[in-house]
């Protein structure tokens, strides 16, 4: 899955995670995920259930 990218924002390492980041989850070392956040989101994976929001 590939989704699109602003060129308008540049890149900043901040220490929060906010709605709307994306970020790259590593379910192992050799398996990444992008992921959207959203406030409602969810990231199901043979771990586990993982709520956007905690």
């Amino acid at each position: 899955m590939i989704l699109p990218i602003d060129p308008t924002n540049k890149l900043s390492f901040k220490r929060f995670i906010k709605d709307g980041d994306l970020i790259i989850v590593y379910e192992r070392h050799d398996t990444m995920k992008a992921v959207k956040v959203s406030k409602d989101g969810v990231l199901q994976n043979r771990f586990g259930s993982f709520k956007h929001s905690e």
